[in-house]
């Protein structure tokens, strides 16, 4: 099982953003709380998503329960999965704007959207070559979130105590929904990972990924820059974690 916090932007103290030092832009994916789980085949995951718009004027939070099952066929794997998602008003303003008040950032306020549940289907597939894999995935929701499909390479090296996952690949996605679709677009992504393993049971992940973005624009208060990538940073803490990697961690 881990845990942790995932975020768009670093704002290192409380002077970065008026100096126009921000990695990412503070919209689209704000922050994320993200708990997850494995035993044996089965897969249990659970988001708490905030999402903001400076540019359109509105904002969501997004609750995400995955659920996935791992089968192997020799060297080849496959995970089929099911989610249920729920987006409505459910405190993200609020904490949000305790980290703004807490930096001396100004606050966003904007309307929230209308609520809505939807389901989404999918699985991936992927071959283990040892240190390398190829994975191929694909998404198809109900509603709230685009169809997509992802085809990446991915790299991972560890020992007792430490490990490191690079990912690089190409999403592509096949339809479009509303307060969705205006943020993402199809193109390359990369990511890096380092794993901690202390004591042989507790983890510590801290990785970065960077995937294609559109209409996504910095705080007007410091710049109107737009962004054709978005970053997201993450750190979690997790018992017995240690092969949780980035396309594990990440729910775009």
């Amino acid at each position: 099982i881990t845990s942790g916090f995932l975020n768009d932007n670093y704002t290192g103290s409380t002077e970065n953003g008026e100096r126009g030092r921000y990695i990412g832009a503070d919209d689209f994916l704000t922050f994320s709380l993200f708990v997850k789980s494995k035993s044996d085949n089965l897969g249990i995951a659970q988001y708490y998503q905030v999402v903001t718009s400076r540019k359109f004027h509105y904002r969501y939070d997004l609750i995400t329960t995955n659920i996935t099952y791992e089968k192997s066929i020799n060297d080849f794997i496959f995970i089929p999965s099911i989610e249920l998602l729920y987006k409505s008003s459910l405190g993200g303003e609020y904490i949000q704007n305790l980290i703004h008040d807490f930096k001396d950032l100004p606050l966003l306020v904007e309307d929230y959207t209308s609520s809505e549940l939807g389901a989404g289907f999918g699985g991936t597939g992927y071959i283990d070559l040892g240190i390398s894999r190829a994975i191929m995935s694909i998404y198809l929701p109900t509603s709230i979130k685009p169809a997509s499909g992802l085809l990446c390479g991915e790299l991972y090296l560890k020992n007792n105590f430490i490990g490191l996952n690079l990912v690089g690949g190409y999403k592509q996605y096949f339809s479009k929904v509303d307060e969705y679709s205006d943020f993402v677009r199809s193109g390359f992504l990369f990511g890096g990972q380092t794993m901690l393993n202390i004591m042989g049971h507790f983890t510590i992940n801290a990785g970065a990924f960077f995937f294609p973005v559109k209409n996504i624009e910095n705080d007007p208060s410091y710049y109107n820059k737009n962004h054709d990538y978005s970053p997201q940073f993450w750190v979690s803490l997790g018992l017995n974690g240690m092969d949780f990697r980035i396309l594990d961690i990440v729910n775009i």
